[in-house]
């Protein structure tokens, strides 16, 4: 539900600002996708430290 939400703002967005402007969309995407990946692998190494804790390594 949210994902269609987006893609019609990006949509919107396009149809306002025009091609020229596709690049820094582009880098919007870019940069959302990067902020979520650096998190998940956060949270991802904080669950990989704790169960070596508790394993005992």
């Amino acid at each position: 539900m949210s994902g269609l939400h987006t893609h019609s703002l990006w949509k919107i967005l396009l149809n306002r600002w025009g091609l020229p402007n596709f690049k820094a969309v582009l880098c919007l995407t870019y940069l959302a996708s990067f902020m979520y990946l650096k998190v998940t692998y956060q949270s991802l190494g904080q669950t990989m430290i704790r169960q070596s804790k508790t394993s005992g390594w």
